[in-house]
């Protein structure tokens, strides 16, 4: 049997992920303080798993691994280590409810790998994840200061300390970053990798 093989860019799931990031960098892009904001990053680490990086914000203050999410929910609800998130999706005027993989837990590991490629330099490396779309985040417990709509991104970004990084050493980070990045590794690959 042979089954055509899906163009993951044409999907909907695709469209709908990169228009949050585009949203992201859009708002990171206008922030005036001098930084580099990083799009899609594609690493390999030393057990051959490949990870993919939605964004990267090299502040004054440190570095900032954020993890996007363009959920069309209303509402999500969420703990800190559960696996899995709930949001309410509003359809023919009834509410489904809808299962999200934890985003805080995915992007720990994308940290994990920056701290492992910045293992020389002396930076705070900070995880963030971000829905695109301002949606009402409801949770049991308190839910890490990490977790931010778009339209809190500024403000969030100013609790940090500034000054802690030179425009030299951003430089350096961001071109060791790139260094690192694997642009063979497709899309269809790194989510076959992740399947297995």
């Amino acid at each position: 049997l042979i089954m055509a093989r899906t163009n993951i860019k044409a999907t909907k799931a695709y469209k709908l992920g990169n228009s949050g990031e585009n949203k992201v960098l859009l708002m990171l892009n206008s922030i005036n303080d001098p930084q580099y904001n990083i799009h899609n990053i594609m690493l390999k680490d030393n057990k051959g798993n490949t990870h993919q990086i939605d964004l990267i914000c090299i502040t004054s203050a440190g570095v900032f691994v954020i993890e996007v999410k363009n959920v069309c929910g209303y509402k999500i609800y969420g703990e800190n280590d559960s696996k899995y998130w709930t949001y309410d999706w509003i359809k023919n005027k009834e509410v489904i409810k809808c299962k999200l993989y934890n985003p805080i837990l995915q992007n720990r590991t994308h940290v994990q790998e920056i701290r492992k490629i910045l293992k020389d330099f002396n930076v705070p490396i900070y995880s963030m994840v971000t829905f695109s779309n301002n949606n009402v985040i409801v949770h049991q417990n308190d839910l890490d200061d990490m977790v931010v709509s778009l339209k809190n991104i500024k403000n969030y970004l100013n609790l940090f300390p500034q000054n802690k990084l030179s425009e030299t050493a951003r430089n350096a980070i961001k071109n060791t970053i790139i260094k690192a990045h694997h642009p063979e590794i497709t899309l269809q690959e790194h989510i076959n990798n992740i399947q297995k």
